[in-house]
């Protein structure tokens, strides 16, 4: 029987360069893999101090970036302000019309908790009053719903942050403010917002929870 013998140094010769090549790739594509994991990992720290004495803006988010909200309209914009005690007061203002809801927050698990009261007040222009002295320049009234909450989970955007719904069909963000904390509280109070609530909380005997605030 003959055996026939074949060279593959020769072969193998023209292979290395390849091999070194593919080696190289597939190290670097390793590394880039394991650097974007890194990436997606880190996430924003929230603690008490974020929110404490400030105001937050929810809003929509600009079509070409979530790091920005757009107002769709004048009266689109509600703010929210962050008490020292916990307590969170919803409000908005619009042509004369106000609406308010206060709560509790919290921070668990690098997360917020927004747990609304059951009582929505709303306080209403009275036009008519421009034509009779007698009538009252604002209507307030009062809504009873159930208690409600929801979770938000932080989102860093360069060197700021939003705060997203975990519940998605929510299509608004919390976003941080630069509208005074101090301008806004004294706001509410010359509205006569949160005595008309204690008035109500106190007649229906609504039992939200103690801890919220009147500040």
């Amino acid at each position: 029987m003959k055996f026939v013998s074949f060279n593959l140094l020769p072969a193998f010769r023209h292979l290395l360069p390849l091999l070194i090549v593919f080696t190289l790739l597939n190290a670097c594509l390793g590394e880039q893999a394991d650097s974007q994991s890194a990436e997606k990992a880190e996430v924003f720290t929230i603690t008490d101090n974020v929110f404490e004495g400030k105001v937050f803006a929810l809003a929509q988010p600009t079509d070409n970036d979530s790091c920005s909200f757009k107002h769709n309209c004048d009266c689109c914009v509600f703010f929210y302000l962050f008490n020292d005690d916990n307590s969170f007061y919803d409000f908005s203002s619009c042509q004369g019309d106000e609406t308010f809801i206060k709560g509790e927050w919290k921070v668990e698990d690098n997360a917020l908790s927004l747990r609304y009261s059951p009582l929505y007040i709303s306080k209403t222009y009275n036009w008519e009053a421009e034509f009779d002295a007698t009538l009252p320049t604002y209507i307030y009234s009062d809504t009873t719903t159930e208690i409600k909450e929801y979770w938000l989970s932080p989102v860093e955007c360069g060197n700021s942050f939003f705060m997203d719904y975990n519940d998605h069909t929510i299509e608004h963000n919390l976003y941080p403010s630069t509208y005074s904390f101090d301008s806004l509280q004294q706001e509410i109070k010359d509205g006569s917002l949160i005595p008309y609530m204690d008035s109500v909380e106190t007649a229906q005997q609504l039992n939200f929870n103690s801890t919220v605030g009147n500040n």
